[in-house]
């Protein structure tokens, strides 16, 4: 059964931990110069996605390509926008028509009936760089799908930094982190990541949610829903997970790793798997 995780109680101790945060890390200055780095965002380019009115093979040799073909392509250049202002890189903000043509120039002469992983790399200097990969696993987009992953919960707290917060090319916690918790050789699998609070994060490619039951704060009615925890924990704004949050589909709030059950569904989002449902393995 679900948990009611929203209590006077559980508030009162986030409240407390995120203050030790703010006293243990967030206090010592953290050079961002001093780390090489690209800001990233990986897009999936799926015929199967197409939509519009063309027939499919008349449509992939249109330029630029029907937005259609590209999963959450808008939100995609939100992200990238929010990094560069964080960032402060010398690059002027993407417009979704800017990124489409980009993006049709680049995959003109690449296989288009096939699925692809576009990696959009924007550089401090102003270079954009586009690296185009093979992609065969298909996407989902369905709170509901069935489980195939498992998820290891990790055996140490993440550091939280600008880092966790935005999705970058400088990867080595999230490296670190699946080589210390995941079993050699072991597939389908991911590592479930928390802060120094102890409250759950993310994973190391992926945004969260887990089914809990939430009181109201005034009505004191009870539901379910899929919870993801809030930014402020120290994790990445993912497309997916943005996307069903404004539609409504699932909800951020704070998970406590002392809530987690071993076996218990855990919802998987990203920009080229869309969602997929993991077993916790704690």
């Amino acid at each position: 059964m679900p948990r009611n995780i929203v209590t006077p109680s559980s508030t009162s101790d986030l409240d407390d931990r995120a203050k030790q945060i703010m006293a243990d890390h967030l206090t010592a200055p953290f050079d961002i110069d001093s780390i090489p780095f690209e800001l990233l965002s990986s897009l999936r380019y799926d015929p199967g996605l197409y939509n519009g009115t063309l027939p499919l093979a008349e449509a992939i040799q249109q330029m630029p390509l029907d937005p259609s073909f590209f999963f959450l392509l808008p939100y995609h250049a939100k992200r990238l926008n929010k990094a560069i202002d964080y960032f402060d890189f010398n690059i002027k903000h993407f417009t979704e028509s800017l990124l489409l043509s980009k993006i049709s120039e680049a995959l003109a002469s690449q296989d288009k009936e096939s699925i692809l992983k576009i990696r959009i790399l924007a550089q401090r200097s102003g270079q954009v760089k586009l690296d185009i990969l093979p992609e065969t696993r298909s996407v989902a987009y369905d709170v509901n799908c069935g489980i195939t992953y498992d998820i290891y919960l990790d055996s140490k707290p993440m550091t939280i930094s600008p880092f966790t917060s935005f999705k970058t090319t400088h990867r080595n916690h999230y490296t670190e982190a699946r080589v210390r918790s995941i079993p050699p050789g072991a597939e389908n699998t991911d590592v479930l990541l928390y802060n120094a609070a102890e409250q759950v994060t993310e994973s190391s490619v992926c945004n969260v949610a887990f089914w809990r039951d939430v009181t109201h704060p005034i009505t004191g009615e009870v539901t379910s829903k899929w919870l993801t925890p809030p930014l402020s924990v120290g994790c990445i704004s993912g497309v997916v997970r943005q996307s069903l949050l404004d539609s409504g589909k699932i909800f951020e709030g704070p998970i406590s790793v002392k809530d987690l059950t071993d076996g218990e569904e855990v919802l998987l989002m990203n920009g080229i798997l869309g969602t997929v449902k993991a077993k916790l393995i704690t």
